[in-house]
């Protein structure tokens, strides 16, 4: 890693998963019918917390939250590319490692490159791609 990621305290993978459990355990039930960008905006949220530190700060939040919208509109249109027959397996494969490189490239709009080694992980900050693509 290029440099230290000091945002706070992290909270733990075991904490993490339960609490994105919890998330949609609450939105599926009747009280707590939340809208789907809200989930997702909650589930990044959490995501920071746990890769990032709790106390990253919040106008770096709302820009991640910006690139994410982005990220989910483009990896819709993939989707439906696939969908409607557009696309042929070889190239929903290319199309999905390119949107694993664009991924990075939004998120490195925000974070510095400690922070994204943080976020995704060396490797994947080397050489984004997709679990398919792998050996």
């Amino acid at each position: 890693m290029t440099g230290s990621v000091d945002h706070g305290p992290r909270i733990d993978q075991r904490t993490y998963e339960r609490a994105v459990v919890a998330l949609h355990q609450a939105a599926a039930s009747e009280a707590g019918r939340l809208d789907h960008a809200e989930i997702r905006r909650r589930e990044l949220d959490l995501m920071i917390d746990f890769r990032l530190g709790q106390h990253f700060p919040l106008d770096r939040r709302d820009q991640l939250w910006e690139v994410q919208q982005r990220i989910d509109r483009k990896h819709l249109r993939l989707a439906a590319s696939w969908i409607a027959g557009l696309l042929t397996h070889h190239l929903l494969r290319r199309q999905g490692t390119h949107l694993a490189g664009f991924v990075v490239e939004q998120y490195g709009h925000v974070l510095n490159e400690a922070e994204l080694e943080a976020f995704f992980g060396e490797a994947e900050v080397r050489a984004p791609g997709l679990p398919f693509d792998e050996p």
